[in-house]
């Protein structure tokens, strides 16, 4: 069984992640319009809220866990396939001209 770990943050990151969620917890309360028994609450941030966590996935990966087991994990029920066997060999091009993502990734300059 893969453990994750997390990373560790220094003191300032913790200074602002409490500061962020205080401002959180301040504002997404409003038990002015919530019943007797009730507390609402309002939220808003980027993302859709399901599929990978990028910390999530980066832990697994620290703690030894391979891309197929990070992906099942996020994404059930899926299979994973190369891209000649998922479209027929003709996906996004050939042996000849393959496609590259991400070459100017970590560049200080083009």
């Amino acid at each position: 069984m893969l453990t994750p770990t997390m990373p560790t943050m220094g003191s300032r990151s913790w200074r602002r992640l409490g500061m962020f969620l205080l401002a959180f917890l301040l504002t997404a309360i409003s038990p002015t319009h919530a019943g007797a028994n009730e507390v609402v609450f309002y939220g808003q941030g980027s993302g859709h809220g399901v599929g990978l966590s990028q910390y999530g996935a980066k832990a697994m990966a620290l703690g030894g866990a391979t891309y197929r087991q990070i992906l099942h994990r996020y994404y059930t029920g899926v299979s994973i396939l190369s891209l000649r066997s998922a479209a027929g060999g003709t996906f996004l091009g050939h042996e000849q001209s393959p496609l590259w993502v991400g070459l100017l990734q970590r560049q200080s300059s083009t």
